[in-house]
């Protein structure tokens, strides 16, 4: 039988999204492609993907979260000022375009926020692209603003940025949705909404399931076995700046019972991150703080305890009806159940999978359903890799 011929594929995204690198991944090994990439840095447009083609861990690029507060303020606004305002934008474009004629490129793969990626991709190459989507910014509480709190909020410069880029991040994603090829989304949800708002486009669903490759051969024992107690972990980041992760009253609130042991495994290797979010921990003797694991150690690890946990603080509550986190699949896959919060596509996802329960108060709801605490059967859908055949059928269409 002959082999089909290699599509010439441009992948372009930003440093910052697990499952860009759990994709690309995939894509270097599938035969009948030939992957040529684009990374955006901060303050950097460069051809950075040799370097981090295989840093498709959550243990990857330096978050900003644990930086220093004025310096995450400055990088934001420099940011902002690039993807606005003209002529930044033009030379990532350009950049972008370059690359797609040296290569020969017959198709690009944008991926990343803001939407300004695909948007470049598509006004500055005749190429077909198709853009992945992992939040949709219509639906937040305008997670950019300058707070007002802050020292500078009320210099009129900064607040012109802003304003400048909390109307432009709404017209890209508006425009990529009409001009680019197809759109890429995370959940049925997302899609859902995007379809209403935007209308009719062609688009797929690719959720953020784990590395196959990763999943844990054998699994250890639980450790409730030994003590009684019922051990949770939580995999991600606990932020002081970032809304939805703004989540340590629920933890404290978990760790007031006795029943219960929380184990965290943090996504970063930022020390100081690590210490602050220890030191707020310390005088909890039921909170573990673990330190970051890769995937393929983290998945084996996890195995040992009971419960997942998805906290999520209330606030956009519209984008957090369309999410569906990483962990949720890292957990499940590992046969853990899972506690969630009552967002849409969180409540369809364990409804689906008969794989856990939700959770109204913190504090005692766990303890109160503890029988719905127990091994979840494994299930394909919960890799990344179950969802590539679609996206190679979907490239095969467009070109």
């Amino acid at each position: 039988m002959e082999s089909k011929r290699k599509i010439k594929l441009l992948r372009f995204q930003s440093l910052f999204e697990p499952r860009g690198y759990k994709i690309a991944h995939l894509l270097a090994k599938e035969p009948i492609l030939k992957v040529t990439g684009l990374v955006y840095s901060q303050l950097l447009y460069s051809p950075l993907y040799s370097v981090y083609q295989n840093d498709y861990s959550r243990i990857g690029p330096p978050t900003l979260d644990g930086r220093n507060e004025i310096v995450k303020k400055i990088d934001l606004l420099i940011d902002q000022i690039n993807y606005s305002f003209w002529p930044f934008n033009n030379i990532l474009g350009n950049k972008i375009a370059r690359f797609s004629e040296k290569g020969k490129i017959e198709l690009i793969h944008s991926a990343g926020w803001p939407d300004i990626f695909g948007l470049l991709c598509k006004e500055h190459s005749s190429l077909p692209v198709v853009h992945e989507i992992y939040d949709l910014y219509s639906l937040t509480d305008d997670a950019f603003r300058i707070d007002p709190g802050y020292r500078y909020s009320n210099n009129p410069f900064l607040n012109i940025i802003h304003n400048r880029f909390k109307e432009k991040a709404l017209s890209w994603e508006r425009d990529v949705h009409k001009k680019c090829d197809a759109i890429i989304y995370t959940s049925e949800e997302m899609m859902k909404h995007s379809r209403n708002r935007y209308g009719s486009f062609k688009s797929i669903v690719i959720p953020n399931g784990v590395l196959r490759e990763f999943l844990p051969s054998e699994r250890k024992e639980k450790l409730s076995r030994k003590d009684g107690l019922i051990h949770c972990v939580y995999v991600g980041m606990i932020s002081t700046s970032e809304k939805h992760r703004q989540i340590f009253t629920q933890m404290k609130q978990i760790a007031s019972s006795k029943e219960i042991v929380l184990h965290i495994y943090p996504v970063t290797r930022d020390l100081d991150y690590l210490i602050t979010i220890r030191e707020r921990f310390k005088s909890l003797t039921n909170v573990i703080i673990h330190d970051p694991l890769h995937y393929k150690e983290l998945y084996e690890e996890i195995t040992q305890y009971d419960l997942g946990l998805i906290i999520l603080k209330n606030v956009n509550e519209q984008l957090l009806n369309t999410a569906l986190p990483n962990k949720i699949f890292e957990y499940v896959a590992a046969g853990l159940p899972v506690a969630i919060p009552d967002y849409e596509s969180l409540r369809n996802f364990i409804s689906h999978y008969n794989c856990g329960f939700i959770v109204h108060d913190w504090g005692k709801d766990i303890v109160e359903n503890a029988n719905e605490i127990r091994e979840i059967p494994f299930c394909e859908d919960f890799t990344i890799d179950h969802y590539m055949p679609r996206l190679l059928s979907l490239y095969e269409q467009l070109i």
